[in-house]
């Protein structure tokens, strides 16, 4: 499995109405940022001009404000990833589209948003209010 950096996935707006969820049930978090990660499964491994195409076709939306990820020797990292053995709707167009775009041998490609958390707490409790319970899960990694 690839595992495919993204861009932001919040707006500024976006990322403050998540802070304050965030500090709802963590009040010693102090910042939050969050962007795309892509999982993809290949049947075999890709080429150098295949990555390179896989990358420029995940890289969508806004780029990121400069400044805006956090550190990354503190705080935590949270992921948050449709179930597993649910295929999303958009894992099934980005699939879709990379066969369309000659990436025959990309047989699944799944999103997920990488959450990265500056101060203190819980990180399963943010998980929650940040996720849907009935479509996502979370995995939580603490940053050394």
């Amino acid at each position: 499995m690839l595992i495919v950096p993204g861009r932001a996935a919040l707006s500024a707006a976006r990322r403050a109405t998540a802070l304050a969820q965030a500090k709802a049930v963590a009040p010693g978090i102090s910042a939050i940022d969050a962007r795309w990660i892509h999982l993809v499964v290949t049947t075999r491994p890709l080429s150098t001009e295949e990555t390179a195409q896989l990358e420029q076709m995940l890289s969508y939306g806004p780029a990121e404000e400069k400044g805006s990820r956090l550190g990354t020797r503190t705080g935590m990292e949270l992921w948050i990833a449709p179930r597993i053995g649910t295929t999303s709707p958009w894992s099934s167009k980005a699939t879709d589209i990379a066969h369309v775009c000659g990436l025959a041998c990309v047989t699944r490609i799944e999103r997920a948003t990488e959450w990265t958390f500056a101060g203190a707490g819980d990180a399963a409790a943010i998980g929650a209010a940040l996720s849907d319970r009935m479509t996502a899960r979370g995995i939580v990694r603490e940053r050394d």
